[in-house]
């Protein structure tokens, strides 16, 4: 579709294409995310500031950096060439 289109040129805010064996850093610096090997049929194996995570379409991981800084971490979808994941963090009230 258009907008399929579209969002593969200009992704969404916070929206990010990770490739097998690729680490960015995303969520303005404070997260460092990669995607470790190809997804398999079901899931993606996440590594996220170190710490490694297993995950399917729509999962959503937090990361609590600090007592006022929650990141979250939610796998978009998959196939065998990228993982689409969108990554935010919010200070606590």
């Amino acid at each position: 579709t258009f907008e399929a289109a579209l969002d593969e040129i200009i992704p969404a805010k916070n929206t990010y294409n990770v490739k097998p064996n690729q680490s960015m850093i995303v969520a303005s610096g404070r997260l460092t995310v990669g995607l470790i090997g190809p997804p398999s049929n079901d899931s993606v194996t996440i590594n996220i500031n170190g710490k490694q995570q297993t995950a399917a379409t729509g999962d959503v991981i937090k990361v609590t950096l600090d007592p006022s800084t929650v990141c979250q971490v939610r796998v978009q979808s998959f196939d065998m060439f990228r993982a689409v994941l969108n990554a935010s963090c919010t200070q606590a009230q």
